[in-house]
């Protein structure tokens, strides 16, 4: 607490063992460890003073903290997952297709690296903000003297394809110098570019102690300072280096450094599940004076049947940041969510243990859903070698694709997949649909279900049956067809009313009968032919008359 007295001099009560800076005519309080001071320097007569209680200054001078103890005016409101679900759509997700340029001819022969791309160093920068004001961090912007550097260790990295900071043997490394060599130490390493470089070193995997020290997060640790203002940035086609400028700290900026209290990552409230660690999780304190070495973390995944675990937590040393693996994250698709209460205790500031931390982590999909504004159709007769066209929804989301699933009753079709599907015999008897699903890259799916056609019928064909009478004979003569099928075969039956006369063989579509010893008089005979899989069965009848 600040104020000040009658004479226009400032009063604080502050915890004893905090500190105060005197840098000319102005005061900074609070948030020191004592290896930051620099006593005397050639830029102000600077002072550290302990405060062991309440005091009374007792000079004129501008009184500021170093840090605001707030998130910055950036930050995204992630307690509103619409708006975090836009930005991530809007300043992440659409930087994912970046390409970068390979080497030209001269920088493999200079061994230095030329002028970066400016649309894709614009659009990671971006990128890196996002995932800033997803912690409550301030932006930062890019220095072109470090990223000129920055793009030589990206240089390196390419013509070498090697992503090791520790080249070795370094003269196997072609263009290597001890420069170079000593920038790539710094940098943050990927095999991808843009908003997926930003994405690999928060996940801090490409960490060079990764495997072997489960206490680092160090990438995580630099993208997510709130002390650093500048980064460097350089990449090539399939690699890129993030190199952090220097940390600006309060008592030599003169400005108050806006962070939150806590940056933790995966950050409080609605979080989107393209960026969550799968594996390290990591809380940390950007004042100096918090201490996580006996602090303890209790994880709670909530729903109905809530679980609770205590994971193994590492401190790599006091100033670093709390860590720990996580069991099991699994990922989220579409509206599904998942959610963490994580609570850390036993951290202390300033030696003394502090009340509980508890915050939730509320993982999700920020990806668009497609949906159908309208229902997918059939156009077309069922009838077998008859084609049925799908009509495709109307979409929510502009420049969705259309792909295609037929089913045979609830049977899915193997292989039907194009908007057209010619029925066979296999269809005959059942109702058709079609299931027509919206894709658009970095969208979840929509689908549309057809309503099911009529049952699928045979086709129809065409008969003929004439006669011939000579004398008490009658030759007869049978043909038949059907559009599109190849000659017919088959069964028929000749009757003369009910009465079957003769089994017939139809073949080629044609099938004949004698009859000898016909009784005098008007015969009406009629052949049946029973059909196939694909066509239905037909007849027809022919009138003779014997004399």
């Amino acid at each position: 607490m600040t104020s000040t007295d009658a004479d226009g001099y400032y009063s604080f009560e502050i915890v004893p063992g905090s500190y105060l800076l005197w840098t000319d005519d102005r005061a900074y309080f609070g948030e020191f460890p004592p290896h930051f001071y620099p006593g005397t320097t050639d830029r102000s007569q600077a002072e550290a003073v302990e405060l062991r209680a309440a005091e009374t200054l007792t000079r004129d001078v501008e009184l500021r903290s170093a840090f605001s103890n707030e998130r910055a005016s950036t930050a995204l409101d992630t307690g509103d997952r619409d708006s975090v679900a836009q930005a991530y759509r809007d300043r992440f997700q659409r930087h994912f297709d970046l390409t970068a340029p390979l080497p030209t001819a001269q920088e493999i022969r200079d061994c230095q690296a030329g002028v970066g791309d400016q649309a894709e160093e614009t659009a990671t920068l971006e990128a890196l903000n996002f995932v800033r004001s997803l912690a409550g961090l301030p932006h930062v912007s890019w220095d072109r003297e470090i990223s000129a550097k920055t793009r030589d260790v990206a240089l390196l990295m390419q013509l070498n394809d090697r992503l090791s900071p520790y080249p070795s043997p370094p003269e196997e490394w072609r263009c290597w110098d001890l420069e170079k060599y000593g920038q790539a130490h710094a940098a943050i390493q990927s095999r991808r570019v843009g908003a997926l470089a930003v994405v690999d070193g928060l996940a801090a995997r490409d960490d060079p102690h990764f495997n072997e020290r489960p206490d680092l997060v160090v990438n995580r640790d630099y993208i997510l300072d709130p002390q650093l203002e500048t980064f460097g940035y350089g990449s090539y086609r399939n690699v890129s280096a993030l190199y952090p400028g220097p940390p600006v700290y309060a008592y030599e900026s003169g400005r108050t450094t806006v962070t939150p209290r806590f940056v933790n990552w995966p950050a409080a409230g609605w979080f989107p599940t393209q960026l969550t660690p799968y594996d390290r999780w990591s809380f940390d304190a950007p004042h100096m004076s918090y201490n996580f070495e006996q602090a303890k973390v209790k994880v709670t995944r909530l729903g109905a049947k809530p679980q609770t675990f205590t994971p193994q937590t590492h401190v790599a040393s006091a100033s670093h940041p709390l860590v720990w693996e996580m069991p099991s994250v699994p990922g989220v698709i579409g509206s599904e969510t998942a959610e963490y209460r994580v609570t850390i205790s036993n951290m202390r500031y300033r030696g003394r243990y502090q009340p509980d931390h508890t915050y939730t982590v509320k993982i999700f999909d920020p990806r668009l859903s497609i949906t159908a504004t309208s229902r997918a159709s059939l156009d077309g007769f069922p009838r077998v070698g008859s084609v049925l066209t799908a009509k495709p929804p109307a979409w929510s989301v502009e420049g969705t694709a259309s792909h295609y699933q037929w089913y045979r009753g609830s049977d899915r079709i193997h292989g039907a997949t194009k908007p057209s599907y010619r029925l066979t015999a296999g269809d005959v008897g059942h109702r058709m649909t079609v299931e027509v699903t919206g894709t658009k890259l970095y969208c979840f799916n929509g689908e549309s279900l057809s309503q099911p056609s009529a049952r699928v019928a045979k086709k129809t064909a065409t008969s003929r049956l004439s006669g011939k009478v000579s004398g008490r004979t009658v030759k007869l003569s049978f043909s038949v067809s059907s559009d599109g099928e190849p000659a017919i075969t088959g069964r028929a039956r000749l009757k003369e009313g009910r009465k079957t006369v003769k089994k017939l063989t139809v073949t080629s579509g044609r099938a004949t009968a004698k009859l000898t010893k016909v009784k005098r008089g008007n015969h009406t005979y009629t052949v049946s032919w029973t059909g196939n899989a694909r066509v239905a069965g037909t007849s027809a009848a022919a009138k003779v008359k014997v004399k």
